[in-house]
């Protein structure tokens, strides 16, 4: 779960580089949606203080409600955070967004 971290690391010292976003990958307006949502649900889970265990399975029992919320499926996202992992400079963009996002929900107290 703190893999983020590391990925917002490697973004900040890539190089920019235009690329164009094959069709089957998510637009980044919507992967940054999804990844608000995994990081809410990281953020409500790690408040619960329960095993490393018991966390992971109950990321997997709501993991599902995120890709039907959005529809998508898990091969679909995954498959579009690896294009955007091989593009740094689109995943920086998509993270600005995904902090800007949380920073706004903090200060108008929504975890929602």
């Amino acid at each position: 779960m703190r893999l983020h971290f590391f990925l917002i690391i490697i973004m900040l010292t890539a190089c920019r580089k235009e690329v164009t976003i094959p069709k089957d990958v998510l637009s980044q307006e919507k992967m940054a949606e999804i990844l608000v949502e995994f990081h809410l649900l990281e953020a409500k889970i790690d408040l619960l203080n329960i095993s490393m265990d018991s966390a992971t399975e109950v990321y997997r029992h709501f993991e599902p409600q995120v890709y039907s919320r959005y529809e998508v499926d898990s091969v679909q996202y995954r498959e579009s955070l690896a294009f955007y992992m091989d593009n740094p400079a689109l995943m920086h963009s998509i993270y600005e967004t995904v902090v800007d996002s949380l920073m706004l929900r903090e200060k108008n107290n929504r975890i929602d």
